[in-house]
């Protein structure tokens, strides 16, 4: 349907939307599951044997965003039909795992230096189980939508934005990375960890140097668990 009702009808729209999907085509967050199949036929056949859910896929608008003006989206809280339950509906939300803002504010202000970062595609950072992976299915074209070339069943092998789950186990996973890899060298730049806002990262001191100390800290503990962090922005409060 929105490939027909908006897609069709807007070339620029249509062109941003393929772009973000093949670019996640190319870095195997999404890939074919018919390609899947030929890469890994084993894994194919017990994809095949396991529950599978399709979801449309839609987009989100960013802005002002200079990397991801436009974000694709499954739809998992989609209702075939008003009695049916959609994939979100049968999900446990869970904590977001952020600080109330507020408090985020104050610890920001006790400090003579800033610096803040985000997660690069943090969503994205973590790996479904093939379980999880087939409950994650939409249809594209391989060459992109209004194109001539059929639809064919597309699986994330990521967590995606949109399902209800996502930012808990997400947040649950960057903390456990925290403990992991941040802690044993800095309970300080660990602490911090604890303030940060989904995939904006903060660290802060009264001294500069310990800041970019930090930093370097944060960035490579975080790494450990696969994380990419975008460039740091610093600021005197």
């Amino acid at each position: 349907q929105m490939e027909m009702r908006k897609l069709s009808k807007d070339s620029v729209l249509c062109e941003e939307f393929n772009k973000a999907v093949s670019r996640r085509l190319e870095s195997g967050t999404f890939i074919f599951l018919s390609d899947l199949k030929k890469k890994n036929p084993k894994l194919g056949e017990e994809l095949e044997k396991m529950k599978k859910i399709w979801s449309p896929l839609t987009y989100q608008w960013k802005e002002g965003s200079e990397r991801n003006r436009l974000r694709p989206v499954v739809n998992y809280s989609y209702k075939p039909r008003p009695d049916v339950p959609s994939y979100n509906d049968s999900q446990l939300v869970g904590s977001s795992r952020n600080r109330n803002l507020q408090e985020v504010l104050i610890w920001q202000r006790q400090w003579c230096y800033l610096s803040q970062s985000d997660i690069h595609d943090f969503y994205q950072a973590h790996e479904l189980s093939p379980e999880d992976v087939m409950l994650n299915c939409f249809l594209f074209r391989r060459d992109g939508f209004c194109s001539d070339s059929p639809l064919e069943t597309v699986i994330s092998l990521s967590l995606n934005f949109g399902a209800r789950s996502a930012q808990c186990l997400a947040q649950l996973a960057k903390f456990l990375t925290g403990k992991m890899y941040i802690y044993p060298v800095s309970p300080d730049v660990d602490h911090a960890l604890t303030y940060a806002i989904t995939d904006d990262l903060f660290v802060g001191s009264s001294d500069k140097q310990k800041l970019l100390e930090m930093e370097k800290i944060l960035e490579s503990g975080l790494k450990e668990g696969g994380y990419t962090l975008k460039k740091f922005r610093r600021s005197n409060t």
